[in-house]
């Protein structure tokens, strides 16, 4: 899986690289709020980030709550499919409908991966 993502970060990167585009990121949206935001919840609790841990949503959600890693799996990329088609629908209008939606979908997403992760934390 490792050498699968750092194909596709590659091939994104040409693409960013040869659009001169940085809104391709939106492909990689829920991965990266989850990591971006693991990562800064183990700042918070003073934790090296670069110690294994099992912090991340979705370990939450298979250790901690015992879901299946298959329905796991399966609601990250519904998610992140939903993310991708409202991007590419936002395409085809002018950039200022594009960067709201981006801008929009990452902050519901966070607040969203924020309740979740509280909740699985908390309860």
């Amino acid at each position: 899986s490792v050498s699968l993502a750092f194909i596709i970060v590659f091939l994104l990167g040409l693409l960013i690289l040869k659009t001169s585009n940085i809104t391709w990121l939106m492909f990689l949206a829920v991965y990266g709020i989850d990591s971006v935001l693991t990562i800064i919840h183990r700042l918070y609790l003073r934790e090296n980030i670069f110690r294994p841990h099992r912090k991340h949503l979705y370990q939450l959600l298979a250790n901690e709550k015992q879901i299946s890693h298959l329905i796991v799996s399966l609601m990250y990329m519904t998610v992140q499919g939903l993310l991708i088609i409202g991007y590419l629908v936002c395409l085809q209008f002018n950039e200022t409908i594009l960067l709201r939606y981006i801008s929009l979908s990452l902050i519901v997403s966070m607040l969203l991966y924020i309740i979740i992760k509280k909740r699985i934390i908390f309860n």
